[in-house]
């Protein structure tokens, strides 16, 4: 009975606390100009990602018959543009983070909006998937590293 009370006001304790990071940012000036900065660093990143994709593409589009080292490292960079609207947001970001920082002294919400942007830069790209299958084509095999429990004897029920 005591490990559920312990649990029940650790949960509290973890609740309590976002409570309070929650209100410091709904009353905060400096995190309400902290999230424009992230919706105009977005915003700005779709803006730039829309001009450059299209012309990154077309830049790096080849033949389907072209086999030289050149036309493959070309094929090779056409996989990384879905990376291109995460990173710009993360730039972009980055940029308003120093302006926010100089104003205001903190800086919470623009560094969890930066990490927001890099998650979304891995979840937008199979670039992961597609190296991952590359190297179970050529039968490269990357070990996980892991533990193992043994458990010898009887497991104690009380």
């Amino acid at each position: 009975m005591n490990t559920d009370n312990e649990m029940i006001a650790m949960v509290m304790g973890y609740f309590n606390q976002a409570w309070e990071l929650a209100q410091t940012w709904l009353l905060s000036p400096a995190a309400w100009s902290q999230f424009a900065m992230l919706i105009g660093a977005y915003l700005l990143a779709r803006l730039v990602n829309r001009i450059v994709t299209p012309r990154l593409t077309q830049l790096l589009t080849l033949d389907a018959a072209s086999t030289t080292a050149l036309s493959n490292a070309r094929r090779f960079l056409l996989i990384f543009l879905p990376l291109l609207l995460p990173l710009f947001a993360y730039g972009f970001t980055a940029i308003g983070e120093i302006v926010t920082r100089s104003i205001f002294g903190s800086g919470a919400v623009v560094a969890f909006g930066k990490r927001v942007f890099l998650f979304l830069a891995v979840r937008a790209s199979d670039v992961l998937f597609l190296v991952w299958n590359a190297l179970k084509d050529e039968g490269i095999q990357i070990p996980y590293p892991h533990r193992v429990v043994e458990i010898k004897g009887a497991v104690p029920t009380t």
